[in-house]
């Protein structure tokens, strides 16, 4: 028989030694102390536990090496499943949970893996489901949530919420937790076990480590690993094993009566932590074997033995919720968080203290045999008391006696002797427990000193933990701001490029301007997100186009113009015209810029007028000047009737600039030595910003939507709220020059003296307002950067104009403002340039000359439209359809097509698919592969649905599409006739219309029911046709045949109007409201025609007519506007022409494909069109402004 170990139960002993299994359930003494006690089974098993415990832990750190070994080895971020690993949150004995990021959902999860050493185990598997099956069926604030499980090839997973905190245990640690702070932790975590409990539910591992308490100091129950599920215990281990954590335990779960481990166990779990908390210590410490023998034979020690400040009623309920007999504890864990709620809101609590008298008779009641000997000692020592007291009287007595005889006297030396010997004893009896007291004093302080060194490890792991992941964040940011400088470099690269073709354009606009106009239009060394002002100015100007509008201005007696302002939006100037004479008034004449008519002229001003300035809305000017003190002046004046409104009173020196605010509340102006800011309502001062004795001060500006005022000389921010100066750039200048600013306040240019340049060099530099640091400085040959008088800068910054001092300088410069870099001359003017700017949308820059031509020049610029490209398609795009709600578009590819339309020198052949494009992301949604013949394609009236039209092994076959899963709905037709072709859905989807032609001599139009693929109607129209169309709604239909176009009432085939026309049908349209009806004679005419009268409204010519044995100039598609107020034609000229309808005349003409344009649509609030090219290409473009 094999021997076992054993541990003394006393407390002040703890010895262990080993003896034979055969002893197990008698009595046994201990060899060092002597106390008697029975080996029961339960010992044995505490025994087993602490063994089993010791082997877990070192199967624990060995396995989580292994998993962490096998999500590390994997090349780039490890995965399991969608679950991105990002580290290790921790690990015990059966698994690891790693902090990890959801791919789909896009959120943070723990996930938690079996150890690689369980896998082969199922009954180990079986545990790790079953604690993701509990988990998933609790929904309760205070407990973990569990989102999925899955297995990964061999590997197995749970995701739980991410909870950012700390273990409970962290907080017992690091530092007491109160009493009211602990008792509200426990109270909300006793309602969600309750709740647990409710759903049938046992946790069986209630500790400090299973809770996380996230940053609002919220608790969160975890770990249902070894959850007991409904009312039967599942065989996932053997019968009498231990389960849970020993210093934990109940009396019944620690003496492995699994079946009688229910509810109530995990109420004595709480009561433990809530123990914990309260006095920074467990019932029971040390070995587990030592701690399962106490928790089923000792008493627990009241907490406030160890903290004296536990407040009495928080005792009681933990000591309740503890109670070694279960039906003494709390009915359930709803009645312990009623009870410490009424603790935290200072009512009484139901339970009761136990009494002494109680406490006594439980006692006796758990240990008899002990109780039955006690009371045979107490009897043997109240019987040996009165004999005692018996003898006492007798010997005194006797004494009494020998007091009168001698011979007593060896009596009483007898009694002294053995008096002195008991003494001797007592004495002995004290230093033995002397000496244990010591001994035990000794092993707290071993103990102690050990916990000591385990934390002080901790914390030095931790230590290197932080480093480590410090050094990580630090290798992160280096390749993100490596990135950041590739990419950077990426985009110079390419403004690099697109700066030399616009140099190129420069150079071949005279005398090859379609190449020329082809550099502009290419999309990759022009890309839509460089292209800027002299780009759209060079697409706009041409030598039979100009981009230059140049009125001339008034000469006469007041032809000493000196000051001159315009307008935002360019419509209207203002012109100072100063006497001959001093003494005689100056005058501002207000002129309308397009039609040169003087439309008001101001009367009356001082002669020295320095500074004008319109307000935002145009209906205001502002006028300010003076000589000295005496003559200074500021004034604002009503521009429709050419009075003064306020003459601004305060101004100490000649008013040098002015400036309003976005709103035109506001007027700022400067003078030698401050800025003044004036109510334009009231006509009153606001405030002052600056006093300073410099001189300066003469140019001003409002950034930032009015918040900030940007000021010269020096450069300056201020705060206009506050007054305050914000920054200052350093820069000088004369006050001649004028420097500029962004329109969207991002970007400041100014010309000066710079430190940094020999011989303090005049350079022009460009400044990012929100950093105050130089972003350029301009650069390149041929350049009057040393004789610079005004900068104009284009709404989004990106362009900078600058103008030379000097008449017969070189002509207005145009720069890169981004990088420095030149992009071109403006020619045109003869005079030296006194003002500049750019229009508020930022397509037109104004300049004005009063030497020379005295001429007002407007530089117009033409904006890119072309907004998105898609390429996708490996044949000509034949069709493209958008979404009811603008979000989807469909496009079809078909058909060969000659080098003459592909502009190659071959056909493309088609790649026969429909494709799906989310406009939202940009990007390619779904290819679903057509038989032959991909043609025409649409969308339902409720965006669910696409259509297509194809062959499908020689029959013309209709087929339905979901265009969210690119599966196929429905086929249907089949068509064995010559052509089968769609034409449009009813207004509500449950009717698709297309027309067949089984003849020459007859048409048929086709109705059938979307749901079914049935066919419900064939229409049957005779006569010879060479073309058709449909309207929208699939109601009218015109059908070309002879020399008239017939259209036609589906319903009731009944004749409308008949239109006489010169030839064939080439193509046709009808509006959104089948008013109008458009169509293209073999002219590459488009005629105009109202359907009601037959009346023609316009004829729209413009695109190339067709040359004969080519496609060039053929008119390919025609398409209204959802409000019919443009009409958009493509051709196989390779252009999409947009016509007014109001007015009959071009808008516009859009070029950007390298071949002939199929196809064009209007998004449904037609601020977007989408047209397909033989190029293969789909461009979405710009059309709000039309």
């Amino acid at each position: 028989m094999a021997d076992v170990t054993v541990q003394c139960p006393n407390s002040k002993c703890g010895k262990t030694y080993r003896i034979s299994k055969t002893q197990v359930g008698r009595k046994s003494t201990c060899r060092n102390c002597e106390q008697v006690f029975t080996l029961t089974p339960a010992a044995t098993v505490a025994s087993g536990a602490n063994k089993t415990l010791e082997a877990a832990k070192q199967s624990t750190t060995d396995s989580q090496t292994q998993l962490v070994g096998a999500v590390a080895s994997a090349t780039g971020p490890p995965h399991l499943g969608r679950y991105q690993i990002q580290e290790r949150l921790g690990a015990g004995a059966f698994g690891a949970v790693f902090r990890a990021f959801d791919t789909q959902l896009d959120r943070q999860v723990a996930l938690k893996v079996p150890q690689p050493a369980t896998l082969g185990n199922q009954r180990a598997i079986e545990r790790f489901l079953r604690e993701a099956k509990a988990s998933a069926r609790l929904t309760h604030p205070n407990i973990v949530p569990v989102f999925d499980a899955g297995q990964d090839g061999d590997s197995y997973y749970f995701a739980a919420a991410f909870i950012d905190g700390h273990p409970l245990t962290d907080s017992i640690e690091e530092q007491p937790t109160d009493f009211r702070t602990s008792a509200e932790i426990v109270r909300k975590l006793a309602e969600g076990l309750h709740y647990a409990h409710s759903l049938g539910i046992v946790h069986r591992d209630i500790k400090p480590d299973n809770v996380m308490v996230d940053k609002a100091g919220e608790p969160h129950l975890m770990d249902f690993g070894l959850a007991r599920i409904g009312h039967s215990e599942e065989k996932l281990t053997q019968d009498g094993s231990i389960m849970g954590t020993p210093a934990y335990m109940s009396p019944e779960q620690a003496a492995g009566h699994n079946e009688e481990v229910k509810a109530p166990s995990d109420q004595y779990s709480l009561g433990v932590v809530l123990y914990e908390l309260i006095s920074g210590h467990t019932p029971f410490e040390g070995p587990p074997a030592i701690v399962i023998y106490n928790i089923l034979n000792e008493e627990i020690p009241s907490p406030r033995t160890i903290n004296p400040a536990v407040p009495a009623d928080l005792e009681t309920i933990c000591l309740k919720a503890m109670s070694r007999d279960a039906d003494h504890r709390y009915r359930d864990c709803r009645q312990m968080a009623d009870d410490l709620r009424r603790w935290l809101d200072d009512e009484p609590i139901r339970a009761r203290r136990i009494g002494w008298t109680e406490r006594a008779t439980r006692w006796c009641r758990r240990n008899p045999l002990v109780a039955g000997l006690t009371g045979t000692v107490v009897a043997v020592i109240l019987v040996a008391l009165v004999l005692s007291i018996s003898l006492a009287a007798y010997a005194s007595t006797k004494e009494r006696q020998a007091v009168a005889a001698l011979g007593n006297e060896q009596n009483a030396t007898r009694k002294a002797q053995k008096a002195s010997e008991l003494a001797d004893m007592r004495k002995q009896e004290a230093v033995g427990a002397l000496k244990k007291a010591e001994s035990q004093q000794q092993l707290a302080q071993q103990r102690e000193q050990e916990a000591l060194r385990a934390r002080n490890l901790a914390s030095s792991e931790k230590k290197k933990a932080d480093a480590q992941r410090q050094l990580a964040l630090q290798a992160q940011q280096r390749a993100e701001d490596t990135a950041d400088e590739l990419r950077q470099a990426l985009t110079l690269s390419k403004l690099g490029r697109y700066n030399v073709q616009l140099g190129l354009v420069w150079k071949l606009r005279e005398t090859q301007p379609q190449e020329a106009a082809a550099l502009l239009n290419d999309l990759e060394g022009c890309p839509p997100r460089h292209r800027d002002f002299i780009w759209s100015f060079l697409r706009e100007n041409s030598p039979s186009n100009p981009a230059v509008l140049s009125q001339a201005l008034e000469s006469g007696r007041h032809a000493n113009c000196t000051r001159t302002a315009l307008t935002e939006d360019h419509s209207t100037v203002a012109v100072v015209h100063s006497p001959t004479r001093k003494e005689d008034p100056s005058e501002i004449r207000i002129w309308d810029v397009a039609s040169e008519e003087l439309q008001q002229t101001l009367k009356g001003l001082p002669s020295a007028i320095r500074c004008v300035a319109f307000s935002p809305s145009g209906r205001v000017l502002a006028v300010g000047g003076g000589i000295s003190r005496m003559s200074s002046h500021l004034s604002l004046w009503d521009v429709e009737t050419g009075k003064q409104q306020f003459a601004l009173k305060g101004n100490k020196r000649e008013v040098r600039s002015v400036a309003f605010s976005p709103d035109g509340k506001t007027l700022a102006s400067a003078e030698t030595g401050q800025i003044i800011l004036w109510n334009t309502q009231s006509g009153k001062q606001i405030r002052s910003l600056a006093k300073t004795k410099r001189s300066g001060l003469g140019w001003l500006r409002f950034v930032g939507g009015g918040r900030m005022l940007i000021s010269a000389n020096p450069v300056s921010l201020w705060d206009v709220r506050t007054g305050k100066l914000v920054k200052r750039f350093g820069v000088k200048f004369g006050a001649s020059i004028s420097p500029a600013v962004s329109a969207d306040g991002t970007t400041l240019a100014t010309a000066g003296d710079i430190s940094d340049v020999p011989d303090h060099e005049k350079m022009v530099q460009v400044w990012n307002l929100e950093s105050g640091q130089e972003q350029a400085r301009l650069a390149g040959p041929g350049g009057h950067r040393n004789d610079v008088r005004y900068l104009a800068l284009s709404h989004d910054g990106k362009t900078l104009i600058t103008a030379p001092k000097q008449e017969g300088s070189s002509g207005l410069l145009a720069w890169d403002a981004t990088t420095g870099q030149s992009r071109g001359k403006l020619q045109g003017h003869e005079g030296r340039v006194v003002h500049m700017s750019f229009s508020k949308d930022g397509t037109t820059l104004a300049t004005a000359t009063f030497n020379g031509d005295q001429s007002i020049k407007l530089w117009r610029g033409r904006p890119d439209r072309a907004r998105v490209a898609f390429r996708e398609h490996e044949g000509p795009v034949f069709c493209v359809a958008f979404s009811p709600d603008g979000k989807l578009l469909a496009s079809t590819s078909t058909f060969d097509v000659p080098s003459s339309m592909t502009g190659s020198g071959g056909n493309r052949g088609p790649d026969n698919t429909l494709r799906i494009w989310d406009l939202e992301r940009k990007e390619q949604r779904h290819v679903i592969p057509q038989d032959r013949m991909a043609t025409r394609t649409a969308f339902t009236p409720d965006g669910k649905t696409v259509c297509s039209t194809g062959n499908v092994d020689g029959f013309h076959t209709m087929r339905l599409w979901d265009p969210f899963s690119g599966q196929m709905k429905l086929a249907f037709g089949r068509w064995k006739r010559q052509t089968l072709a769609f034409a449009g859905f009813s207004t509500d989807g449950r009717t698709t219309i297309s027309y067949a032609s089984p003849a020459i001599k007859a048409v048929g139009i086709l109705a059938w029911n979307t749901r079914t693929g049935k066919l419900q109607r064939d229409t049957g129209i005779k006569g010879r046709h060479r073309g058709m169309a449909v309207s929208p709604d699939a109601r009218l239909v015109a059908i070309a045949g002879g020399k008239d176009v017939q259209i036609v009432d589906i319903g009731n085939s009944k004749k409308r109007i008949g239109l006489k026309i010169p030839g064939d049908l080439m193509c046709a349209s009808f509006s959104q409201d089948n008013s109008r009806f458009a169509w293209v004679d073999i002219q590459q005419k488009v005629h105009l025609t109202d359907v009601k009268t037959g009346r023609e409204i316009f004829v729209l010519e413009g695109h190339k007519p067709a040359t004969n044995g080519t496609y060039n100039g053929s008119v390919s598609s025609i398409t209204f506007s959802p409000n019919g107020k443009l009409l958009a034609t493509t051709s196989d000229d390779r252009t999409i022409k947009l016509w007014d309808l109001s007015t009959g005349r071009e808008v516009e003409t859009l070029a950007a494909h390298t071949a002939a344009v199929n196809c064009a649509a209007f998004s449904p609030d037609g601020k977007l069109l989408a047209s397909g090219s033989a190029d293969r290409r789909i461009i979405l473009w710009d059309v709000a402004a039309d």
